[in-house]
C-alpha cells in the first residue's frame, strides 16, 4: 500500500486508546462513545502546490472542497455531519477578503447537510494550508471497513474518474469540460446515500485515494477478495473522448484517480441497495485483494511518501 500507509501504521502504534474510543485510527473516521452518544471525528488538510494551486480554485471553492472531503469521511461511517473546526495558515500579505471568501465556501458546504462552523485557528506561512476537523453524529453502529463478508454485493454511490479527469484538464491548461473540472474543484460526495446506509451496509469507505486503493482497504481489513465488474465501471463515452484528446487512459482515471469522494460499500446479497448505490462487483472468500476480469489489481494512486 506504499510508504505513506506504513508510516501511518508506525505512528499510530505509538498511541494508546482510552475507554471512550469505539473506533480508533485506521478507518475513515474515529468514533467516540460519550455517555450514550456516538460521535464520529475526521480530519484532513490541503496544502498549496500539493493538493491545489491558487490559480485553479477560488477561495470559495477551496472552502467547499476541504469541507467536502472531511464530510465524505464522516458519512462513510454512516454518521450525519454536524460541525467543523478549521485551521488556516497563509502568507501574511493575504487579503482579508480571501479569508472571508474561504469562510463563505465552508459555510456553503456545511449548509448542504445542516452543519455549522464552530471554531478554528489562524496563522501565517509561506504557502496556504487549510486543515478541517469534522464531527458527525451516529444514530446506529458505525459502518467500518472491516465488516464485509464473502458473497456480498460491492456497490458504488457517486462518480468514478471525474476528479482525475478534471485534474488532467487543469494540468493541461484547460478549464473545460466543466462536468469534470468542476468535480475536481468542488467534489460532490453522495452525503445522503452514506447517511442512509447505516442499517444495511456491512462495510464502507470514502474513495479518496482511488477505487483500487480504497477497495483494497476494505478487502484487507475484512479479509475478503473484492471482484469488480469491468462492465459496471466502464468509462462513459465523454470520459473516453477526453482521455483520448489528452493522451491519457480513462480506465486509469476510474481505477486510480483520487479525490473523487464517492462511496464504496458492501451489502448482503439479495438486499435492496439504498438509493444512490449501484452494484459494481462482489466479494469472495480468499486471500485479500482486488480483482477485475480475474486479474489482481495493484493500487497506483497518489501517495505522499
Amino acid at each position: 500500500m506504499g510508504k505513506e500507509f506504513e508510516l501511518i501504521r508506525r505512528i499510530t502504534e505509538k498511541f494508546s486508546l482510552n475507554s471512550f474510543v469505539h473506533v480508533g485510527p485506521g478507518d475513515d473516521a474515529a468514533v467516540l462513545d460519550i455517555e450514550g452518544t456516538s460521535i464520529a471525528i475526521a480530519t484532513d488538510m490541503m496544502v498549496e502546490n500539493v493538493h491545489f494551486k491558487t490559480n485553479w480554485l477560488t477561495p470559495i471553492e477551496l472552502g467547499q472542497r476541504i469541507v467536502a472531503q472531511n464530510f465524505a469521511d464522516i458519512v462513510a461511517m454512516s454518521a450525519t455531519p454536524i460541525a467543523i473546526t478549521a485551521c488556516v495558515s497563509a502568507p501574511s500579505n493575504t487579503e482579508p477578503t480571501w479569508f472571508e471568501a474561504l469562510a463563505v465556501g465552508m459555510q456553503a458546504e456545511c449548509d448542504l447537510v445542516g452543519a455549522s462552523v464552530v471554531g478554528g485557528d489562524l496563522s501565517t506561512s509561506k504557502e496556504i494550508t487549510i486543515s478541517v476537523t469534522a464531527l458527525g453524529l451516529l444514530s446506529n453502529s458505525p459502518v467500518v471497513r472491516s465488516g464485509a463478508g464473502p458473497d456480498q454485493v460491492v456497490a458504488l454511490a457517486g462518480t468514478l474518474g471525474y476528479s482525475a479527469a478534471g485534474l488532467a484538464c487543469l494540468q493541461f491548461g484547460h478549464s473545460a469540460p466543466k462536468k469534470f473540472v468542476e468535480n475536481f474543484r468542488v467534489p460532490k460526495p453522495p452525503y445522503h446515500a452514506g447517511m442512509a446506509s447505516g442499517t444495511s451496509a456491512t462495510a464502507m469507505i470514502d474513495i479518496s485515494d482511488g477505487l483500487i486503493s480504497d477497495a483494497l482497504h476494505i478487502a484487507s481489513q475484512s479479509q475478503v477478495e473484492i471482484h469488480l465488474d469491468a462492465a459496471a465501471i466502464a468509462p462513459e463515452p465523454e470520459l473516453e473522448s477526453l482521455a483520448s484528446a489528452l493522451s491519457q487512459e480513462a480506465l486509469s482515471w476510474i481505477l486510480n484517480g483520487g479525490e473523487e469522494h464517492s462511496l464504496l460499500a458492501t451489502f448482503e446479497a439479495g438486499r435492496s441497495l439504498p438509493e444512490g448505490f449501484r452494484p459494481i462487483g462482489h466479494t469472495r472468500a480468499g486471500t485479500p485483494g482486488v480483482y477485475m476480469g480475474g486479474i489482481l489489481q495493484e493500487p497506483n494512486g497518489f501517495t505522499h511518501f
